[in-house]
């Protein structure tokens, strides 16, 4: 709920929350909003519920309200190769999944370095965002690796929240560089978070957060070029 919170109120999400869904529910709510989204949106899907891994199939899981406690087939779990056609399906430019679950790191193939940003950092806000949104982006962020368990009170998620609060003041354009989140998400340390791309991704592309009117002329009353809130 904070987070929905801060998205829309900050950045301008439009949100929605989906309390304990179940396995159909969640197919249902990702194909009702990728009949929604265009080329010009992004969209990003957070998930926080119990995970699963299976070593011997290298296959991760979700499980939703109507999963069997033990599934000895996993028949009514969400597994990742059936969740990420749904996201390949969405038209949506950018794309981010979060996910706030044990053993989430089995999602995709984790990055050890990030591709290098299509933009440069010296180009004024509006520019920065234009040439970000050239590229297809798929990337996801996890609570931690396909070993970790995460704790019952989401580590993962506060920093998150405290992250989308606090990193998208002035000086930094107002807009929160996916680069910015995962630097902040790594400070959580048992489990550390682990980032990566999947299918479909554009080598450059970043998912960006863009803070309300962030390209707007910030008020320069004395006429130095530097705005008032950082003179």
């Amino acid at each position: 709920e904070a987070l929905k919170t801060t998205l829309e109120t900050t950045y301008g999400f439009e949100g929605k929350l989906v309390p304990n869904p179940t396995r159909q529910q969640i197919f249902d709510e990702i194909a009702a909003w990728n009949k929604r989204l265009g080329p010009d949106d992004q969209v990003l899907f957070f998930f926080s519920m119990h995970g699963y891994y299976d070593s011997d199939s290298e296959l991760g899981y979700l499980i939703a309200a109507d999963g069997l406690y033990r599934d000895e087939y996993f028949k009514t779990w969400l597994d990742y190769n059936s969740l990420r056609p749904y996201f390949a399906r969405c038209k949506a430019q950018h794309l981010l999944v979060a996910l706030d679950a044990c053993y989430s790191g089995s999602f995709g193939n984790i990055e050890k370095a990030p591709d290098q940003p299509a933009y440069d950092e010296t180009q004024d806000c509006q520019t920065q965002i234009d040439a970000t949104f050239n590229y297809r982006v798929r990337q996801y962020i996890c609570a931690g690796n396909k070993n970790s368990k995460t704790p019952g009170k989401s580590l993962f998620a506060a920093k998150m929240l405290e992250t989308l609060r606090q990193g998208s003041n002035t000086d930094t354009g107002g807009i929160l560089h996916f680069d910015d989140l995962t630097y902040a998400l790594g400070k959580v340390r048992n489990p550390e978070p682990v980032h990566g791309t999947f299918t479909g991704h554009t080598p450059g592309g970043e998912f960006v957060f863009v803070r309300k009117n962030a390209c707007a002329q910030q008020p320069d009353r004395d006429g130095d070029t530097v705005p008032d809130a950082l003179d």
